[in-house]
């Protein structure tokens, strides 16, 4: 399967192409040898034919085009004429043509499970980091750094990272540009650079 991934919105999508046939049903036309057959048919065997080829599924008008008569013509001689019955079960009856296609389906992406765990355990550290106390931080470093990743080299949008920790698309833009790794003209102080960082690796 081809996966791609799109922005539609603000939001990622994965993208797979799925192959799948179908029955076509539409614009039908009998196949060459149907054709011939039915011109070599007398008229009993044309009508009991004709019966076959519609419980097939062919339509009435594809069978018209094949014998060059009109599409009322076909139903009449369907309906019209129960009496005639004529031994047709030595004639072949052609299934409707099948058609491969693909189809594209588009699923949204979520985080996955294993890193969706690993954000919420960082972020349960995060949340309590204060002033200038280290408690916690080397954890906020490490969870600014994971979301960044996830939105800027793994295409994740900031919806899904924060639906995957369960806080506001707002807390994640606040962190983004807190732990600079987003710039923001918000006037806040939950849009301020922080001035105590720990680096991930202490």
């Amino acid at each position: 399967m081809d996966e791609i991934l799109i922005n539609s919105n603000g939001a990622y999508y994965n993208i797979e192409k799925v192959p799948y046939t179908y029955i076509r049903k539409r614009n039908l036309s009998l196949p060459d040898e149907t054709v011939e057959l039915i011109k070599s048919l007398n008229r009993q065997e044309f009508i009991s034919y004709c019966r076959a080829l519609k419980a097939e599924g062919w339509t009435l008008q594809s069978i018209a085009d094949a014998k060059g008569i009109t599409r009322e013509r076909i139903r009449q001689l369907v309906v019209g004429y129960p009496e005639v019955s004529a031994p047709i079960d030595h004639l072949p009856v052609p299934k409707l043509p099948v058609i491969e296609a693909v189809k594209v389906v588009k699923k949204v992406r979520e985080v996955p499970d294993g890193v969706a765990m690993l954000l919420k355990d960082l972020h349960s550290k995060a949340y309590w980091v204060r002033g200038k106390s280290s408690l916690n931080r080397k954890e906020a470093e490490q969870l600014g750094e994971l979301i960044s990743d996830l939105i800027n080299n793994q295409f994740y949008s900031i919806n899904q990272v924060a639906k995957a920790i369960g806080v506001s698309h707002l807390a994640i833009r606040a962190r983004l540009v807190r732990y600079g790794y987003a710039k923001s003209d918000g006037k806040t102080r939950i849009f301020r650079q922080l001035t105590h960082r720990a680096k991930v690796g202490d």
